[in-house]
């Protein structure tokens, strides 16, 4: 068993030495304690002495003189090595003396050593000191804190704190880094830069008395400036919808504030702050000259912002009013026509129209156009075209409007018509040709009893002109208006010579008809009766038995007489008539 190891440390001695009584101890064995022992160490005269000068206040910029060195060296074999070292740096070594110069900084202030080794001895000699600053590290700031491209801004390079006592005014000065910008410098430490197209970075350097320190890294970035914006819609304007209005600049340094204007007056104010994000807003407009009320405003920083144009879109009228029109009108319209049915609305092209008949879901026709009207023809018309029709329409405000339903009837053509006024008409005409047949049939039973025979007899002294008549004639006489009847008529004496003409008009097959003229004399007396105008004509049709037929009751024979009737008042005379029987054969 070993016991525990213990470390012995001799100040002073170059080989420590330490006996110890050794011996054997078995398991479970206590020992008796060991001899104690007195170790004496003598230290040895040699020391490490450190110097430093100035040994007053030291300010950034004084010379540093340092000393390390060996006090009460001893002459022995052994080499002395001597170390100066500031912190963990070591500055300078040497065997006897070390010495080292240096310019004071702020940064300097601390601990400086000097450390003697010989051997396993080392001495140590430490000495604070404090470097008082004789300025500030610089501080570069900007004015504006945001600058755009091409415009001036004003740096300023300064240091907070100064050693006035040993620092005059004009001692410390600043310059900027780099130089190759454009640089204005009235004050020191303030410069007037114009600022470039890109970023750029900017340091200052501050220097008085050899001592040069530099300011942290100024990264200028400078703004592009916001171009005019421009304004447009996202998508379709329609009446009473909202729309998206789209406000964007084409280049501009983010973040740029838009502002939506209607007139001068502002709507509403929409940040963008990342690449691709939009400004949009949200509108509804009731008329179509309040679109071109909308103007965009673009900012992002304190210039004067810009605005946009007015918006210019196509606004989009929902359709209303739809009509459907007919030609020709509806009581004109017959079978073979062409029939027109004008579709029109009031609205904002292009428009749709689909025209439709009741009863059917498909349209008949579907046709879109940028006229707000148009028309479906239907050629040849016919009576299945009857029905009730009518039309829809739709434009880009995907509103459908609907005409209301028109009756479409269609007549028969005129020549239909025409054919059966024909038909009609001749069938009235053969009923009425039937009628007459008919009524002359009866007729000719009722008058098929009288044969008349008409034989001119020679006139006496102009007075008139005789006639002969058979058995049983009626006579009807229009200038007295009066019918005689009797069994034999005679007007005039009959000459012998003349029965002859009789019985060849006996035997004729044919009934003989003999138009004969009478005239009647003027009065003597004009006074008394006033002259006629024209003279009476008397018209008779006799009609002879044919073949000598004795039944002479069986045909009868019609005068018919025309004369020229006479004033009121005027006295009438008769004409002589003389009747005298005839021979009845």
């Amino acid at each position: 068993m070993t016991s525990g190891a213990e470390k012995l440390t001799v100040a002073g001695l170059s080989k420590p030495l330490l006996h110890i009584n050794k011996g054997v101890v078995s398991e479970g064995e206590e020992s008796k304690e060991s001899l104690s022992v007195t170790v004496s160490v003598k230290e040895l005269l040699i020391v490490a002495v450190l110097e430093i000068l100035p040994k007053s206040k030291i300010y950034e910029g004084d010379k540093l003189d340092i000393f390390c060195s060996v006090k009460n060296n001893l002459r022995s074999s052994e080499s002395i090595n001597l170390y100066l070292s500031q912190g963990s740096q070591l500055l300078s070594s040497g065997y006897s003396t070390v010495n080292h110069s240096m310019i004071a900084l702020a940064k300097d202030t601390g601990e400086f050593e000097c450390r003697l080794e010989m051997g396993n001895v080392r001495k140590f000699d430490t000495m604070a000191v404090s470097v008082t600053e004789l300025f500030s590290v610089p501080t570069l700031t900007m004015y504006p804190a945001e600058v755009f491209q091409r415009e001036y801004m004003t740096l300023n390079c300064t240091s907070e704190s100064s050693a006035s006592e040993r620092l005059g005014r004009d001692e410390l000065t600043y310059t900027l880094d780099p130089t190759e910008s454009p640089l204005i410098s009235k004050v020191n430490g303030v410069f007037s830069v114009k600022a470039l197209l890109y970023d750029f970075n900017y340091t200052c350097v501050a220097k008085a008395k050899e001592i040069v320190k530099r300011s942290e890294t100024l990264t200028v970035r400078p703004k592009v400036a916001v171009s005019a914006p421009k304004i447009s819609v996202v998508g379709r304007v329609v009446i009473g919808q909202s729309f998206k209005i789209l406000c964007q600049s084409d280049f501009g340094s983010l973040p740029i504030n838009y502002t939506l204007l209607w007139g001068y007056d502002q709507l509403n104010i929409t940040t963008v702050k990342e690449r691709f994000q939009q400004a949009l807003f949200t509108v509804t407009i009731r008329k179509s000259d309040e679109i071109s009320k909308y103007m965009c405003e673009a900012r992002n920083g304190q210039r004067e912002a810009p605005l946009s144009k007015r918006l210019n879109a196509t606004v989009i009228v929902p359709l209303t009013n739809p009509i459907l029109t007919v030609l020709p009108h509806l009581p004109e319209i017959s079978e073979g026509d062409h029939l027109y049915l004008i579709c029109g609305v009031n609205g904002t092209p292009p428009v749709t129209f689909k025209w439709y008949r009741v009863g059917n879901k498909h349209p008949l026709y579907t046709i879109t156009t940028y006229m707000n009207n148009t028309n479906y023809r239907v050629s040849a018309l016919s009576k299945e075209h009857s029905g009730k029709y009518y039309c829809e329409a739709i434009n880009h405000a995907n509103i459908v409007v609907r005409s209301d339903l028109v009756t479409i009837e269609v007549r028969l053509a005129l020549w239909k018509k025409g054919l059966i006024g024909g038909f009609c008409l001749l069938a009235l005409s053969a009923l009425v040709v039937v009628v007459v047949l008919c009524f002359k049939s009866k007729r000719g039973k009722r008058e098929a009893a009288a044969e008349l025979s008409v034989k001119p007899s020679r006139p006496k002294s102009d007075d008139s002109l005789t006639v002969n008549l058979t058995h049983d004639t009626e006579v009807y006489n229009a200038a007295t208006v009066r019918v005689e009847g009797a069994a034999v008529s005679v007007w005039s004496e009959r000459r012998p010579e003349e029965a002859n003409d009789e019985e060849s008009s006996m035997v004729s097959n044919e009934p003989d008809v003999e138009y004969t003229e009478v005239v009647h004399p003027r009065p003597l007396d004009p006074a008394r009766v006033p002259p006629k105008k024209g003279t009476d004509t008397v018209y008779s049709e006799l009609q002879n038995s044919p073949h000598g037929a004795t039944d002479h009751h069986e045909y009868g024979s019609v005068e018919y007489a025309e004369l020229n009737s006479e004033p009121p008042g005027t006295n009438h005379f008769p004409p002589e008539v003389h009747h005298q029987e005839l021979p009845v054969d």
